[in-house]
């Protein structure tokens, strides 16, 4: 059968009457044709095969990001994901001002008692306000039979991917030529390595600042300040106030950082178990932006104490000083074991190659044998 349509038509009725012809081509020579509706788009980050595990354990969770999104608006009344064909269960889009940064930001974490070793699927469902629904099919592959090395080298360089050296736990992360820098600046975007059963342990890596956050939240609570630093003792988000994703985070050992309090050029501080200020130091010299520095942090744990912190930081193009910026003892109730976190809050950095030793922790000094606390960091 020959078609001969001659039509004299605006450009946009063409468009329009070609899709037609198409259509009807199709329909005569016995073929079907749906015309699929506009449905949400589920962007997984990090791909929809990704691991956990094959190192060792970082934390309780295992953590899926990715972000919603419809010209129509999401639901969010029926945003869901089941695990292994299990129940449905809900799950938040942003923005939060916490852990979901963006519009259709989402984080869904899955306590690793609830994966099975070896592959497990989590199927993810968008609807928008049309009623459109959306799928997207993660196969988590998970182990828990692994032990990190307890001295360790996170060398960006050999990864094809962040999960090939270490576990995204927070934020969008991309590798480049120096390391592993934030695609997005806001809240607390976390990188996790080590195992959640390490006790002491130093790390030395290499940080370059780019920019802080121009968003004004990043100095009102409960960003308070930006900072980048390492939190040493990491078991795992808690639930606090019943929110998904879980928003609880000082169950730590020290959280050692350079901060920028509204005002000031920059700190030094160490943050201990609860959220308490234990040290800080106003004084030292600033750090410049888009300079290469060393970040060296170390925790030791005591028999019958609290355990013990130092954090400081220098030029990459000088010697290590002798002296810490900060140390410290921690605080009652904390972990006494735990891996490490590189923390960039409401910053832009680059994180180097991460080397960590276990061993061959400094003593501390007696006279910091006793707990004095500033107050409370309320994030």
């Amino acid at each position: 059968m020959t078609f001969d349509l001659s039509l004299k038509i605006s450009k946009t009725k063409s468009i329009l009457a070609i899709g037609l012809f198409v259509l009807l081509a199709i329909g005569l020579s016995g073929s079907s044709f749906v015309l699929a509706a506009n449905t949400p788009t589920i962007d997984v980050w990090y791909g929809l095969n990704q691991s956990f595990g094959q190192i060792g354990t970082v934390q309780s969770h295992v953590n899926i990001f990715g972000n919603v999104s419809d010209p129509d608006g999401i639901d969010t009344s029926k945003l869901t994901y089941s695990l292994n064909g299990g129940a449905a269960q809900p799950y938040s889009i942003g923005p939060d001002n916490r852990r979901l940064a963006l519009p259709g930001d989402f984080n869904i974490d899955i306590p690793n008692s609830d994966l099975n070793e070896g592959a497990n699927s989590l199927v993810i469902t968008a609807v928008d306000n049309s009623n459109n629904t959306a799928t997207a099919t993660v196969t988590i592959n998970f182990s828990d039979q692994n032990n990190w090395p307890t001295n360790y080298t996170a060398d960006w360089s050999t990864a094809s991917k962040i999960e090939d050296v270490a576990q995204v736990i927070d934020g969008d992360w991309a590798l480049n030529a120096n390391g592993v820098r934030t695609n997005a600046i806001d809240y607390d975007r976390i990188i996790g390595l080590g195992d959640i059963t390490w006790t002491d342990y130093t790390v030395l890596v290499p940080v370059t600042v780019h920019a802080l956050d121009s968003d004004p939240g990043a100095y009102q609570a409960p960003s308070n300040f930006p900072g980048v630093g390492l939190i040493t003792h990491w078991q795992g988000h808690y639930d606090q106030f019943g929110s998904q994703p879980d928003w609880g985070w000082d169950n730590i050992g020290a959280f050692g950082l350079y901060s920028w309090p509204q005002g000031t050029d920059g700190q030094y501080q160490i943050i201990v178990h609860s959220g308490r200020q234990q040290a800080f130091e106003p004084n030292d010299p600033a750090i410049q932006f888009n300079t290469p520095y060393w970040m060296k942090m170390e925790v030791e744990t005591r028999t019958g104490q609290t355990a013990y912190y130092r954090f400081k930081m220098w030029p990459q193009s000088e010697s290590e000083p002798a002296d810490w910026n900060v140390e410290g003892p921690g605080r009652n109730g904390e972990p006494g074991q735990g891996s490490l976190l590189l923390v960039a809050h409401h910053v832009d950095v680059t994180f180097g190659d991460v080397v960590v030793s276990t061993g061959n922790v400094t003593p501390p000094p007696t006279e910091f044998d006793y707990q004095i606390f500033l107050p409370l960091i309320r994030r």
